[in-house]
């Protein structure tokens, strides 16, 4: 079996993806192995998923960019996520800082946001997938705040370039900060949380800012639709073990992510009720697909 991640190695999904390799592999006496395909906001991925045979044997490993936010920024998505694929299961919820660099000038989430609007586009916000991109948009469209925007081809060059500086700004997920903000090599200003994380209890949400900015995105493990229902199944029953295993549970409360996970049904209708969420934000912040 082979998880498609459509992350870098080492990226926050393609450790989560290891962990569950590793579960699903113990459990079923089988194997499992992760296979990273990052690039172009995770449509490589998921096209070498939608590829392969719907036979179970291939699944995707991401997040909710691909599956949700694509649509919303993609003028030619070559897959229709809700058509094309199934979802296994829903886990792993991350909020999404606000963060500079350690020696950035802004002390403040108040004091970045109130210089982005008096001067507009000076700061350069890094992203590389859809959920940063979004991110900034809709704190353009709550704060008044303009940011220029800068991409890279894979989320963690994108971490890299804010950390040392490269970069002005970016709204992204805890675990790939987490690490950075224990070493003071990045500094995390407001969180999209609705209320503080116990593991950082020092950093301030947005509610706080009178800003009502709510962002959570979580992890999925999806198969192609047309998958026989026996192997949607199994696999469904191997996930939810995989999702109680200590090491993974251990790993996502370390980096402040949420231990959710929903499959079934409950799964197909959180990822439409995102759709329809996600729909009516990027209308409201005028976002066109490129």
């Amino acid at each position: 079996m082979t998880i498609v991640v459509p992350s870098s190695a080492g990226a926050p999904s393609d450790i989560i993806a290891r962990h569950l390799a590793q579960s699903m592999a113990a459990q079923s006496r089988g194997t499992f192995v992760t296979d990273s395909r990052p690039g172009a906001n995770g449509i490589l991925g998921v096209r070498a998923v939608l590829s392969a045979p719907a036979d179970g044997h291939t699944l995707l490993f991401t997040t909710m960019s691909p599956m949700v936010l694509n649509r919303y920024l993609v003028r030619t998505l070559p897959y229709d996520a809700q058509a094309d694929f199934v979802p296994i299961g829903l886990m792993a919820r991350s909020t999404m800082w606000l963060s500079v660099p350690r020696a950035s000038r802004f002390q403040s989430a108040q004091e970045l946001i109130d210089f982005a609007k008096r001067e507009p586009s000076r700061l350069n916000y890094g992203y590389a997938t859809a959920v940063p991109q979004l991110a900034a948009s809709m704190l353009e469209q709550l704060t008044g705040a303009r940011v220029t925007l800068v991409s890279y081809r894979a989320h963690t060059a994108m971490v890299t370039a804010l950390v040392t500086g490269e970069l002005d700004v970016s709204i992204t997920d805890t675990a790939s900060l987490a690490p950075f903000v224990e070493s003071g090599q990045a500094r995390p200003l407001a969180s999209t949380a609705p209320a503080r994380l116990p593991q950082y209890p020092n950093i301030p949400t947005f509610r706080e800012l009178g800003v009502e900015y709510d962002l959570v995105a979580w992890h999925g493990v999806f198969v192609r639709r047309g998958t026989p229902p026996e192997v949607v199944a199994r696999l469904t029953e191997l996930l939810a073990a995989a999702a109680r295993a200590p090491e993974l549970r251990a790993y996502l409360s370390a980096n402040a992510l949420d231990d959710y996970f929903v499959n079934g049904p409950d799964a197909a209708q959180q990822v439409e009720a995102d759709v329809e969420r996600w729909g009516r934000v990027t209308r409201d912040a005028g976002v066109v697909p490129n």
